[in-house]
C-alpha cells in the first residue's frame, strides 16, 4: 500500500499520514487510565491530538493534555540538553500507527501517535467544554466498553494492573 508522509496536513489525502501525539494518563498504582469521550467518533479516547508546526511530540502531547484536561505534565520529562546544537527529546513509550476510516468529506488516512506514559494522581480535570465527557476507568471498564478502540483496550491491557 502507498501511503503518503505528510505530518501536519488537517486536510487528509487518501493514505497519508499525520504525526499525532497522546498522554496516557494513569493513576500512580496503575489502577486507572483517564480518558476523554470523542464527539465525533463517539469513542473514549486518552488525550491527544496533530502536531502543530515546528512541535515535537512531546511539545503536542503536553500541549494537547493541557488543552483537554487542563492537567500541565510540561515538569514530567525535560529535554536533555547536550550542547548547543543538540537537544534530546523526550521518547515516547509507544509510537502506533492507527488507520482512521474516512468521514464525511475526509478520506481514509493514518495517524502516527507518539504516546507518552504519564502517571498522576487521580483527580478532577478541567476539559476544553462543560459538556464534555471524561472518567478515570480500570481495566475492566475498559475492556468491557462498546464504545472503545480495541488497540485502547489492548495498551490498557498491557500498562493497568487488574
Amino acid at each position: 500500500m502507498n501511503r503518503e508522509f505528510n505530518l501536519l496536513s488537517m486536510n487528509p489525502r487518501p493514505n497519508e499520514r499525520h504525526a499525532t501525539a497522546s498522554a496516557v494518563l494513569v493513576t500512580p498504582d496503575r489502577s486507572k487510565m483517564l480518558l476523554i469521550f470523542h464527539k465525533k467518533l463517539q469513542v473514549w479516547l486518552q488525550p491527544g491530538g496533530h502536531q502543530e508546526w515546528g512541535e515535537t511530540a512531546w511539545d503536542a502531547a503536553v500541549r494537547e493534555c493541557q488543552e483537554e484536561t487542563g492537567i500541565d505534565i510540561s515538569g514530567i520529562y525535560q529535554y536533555d540538553i547536550w550542547d548547543d546544537t543538540v537537544r534530546i527529546v523526550p521518547s515516547p513509550f509507544i509510537i502506533q500507527e492507527q488507520r482512521i476510516p474516512a468521514h464525511k468529506d475526509q478520506p481514509e488516512h493514518f495517524h502516527l501517535d507518539s504516546m507518552y506514559l504519564i502517571e498522576v494522581s487521580e483527580q478532577a480535570i478541567q476539559p476544553e467544554t462543560p459538556e464534555t465527557r471524561w472518567a478515570w476507568m480500570n481495566l475492566a471498564e475498559i475492556e468491557s466498553s462498546d464504545q472503545m478502540f480495541e488497540n485502547l483496550q489492548r495498551l490498557a491491557g498491557m500498562i493497568l494492573l487488574k
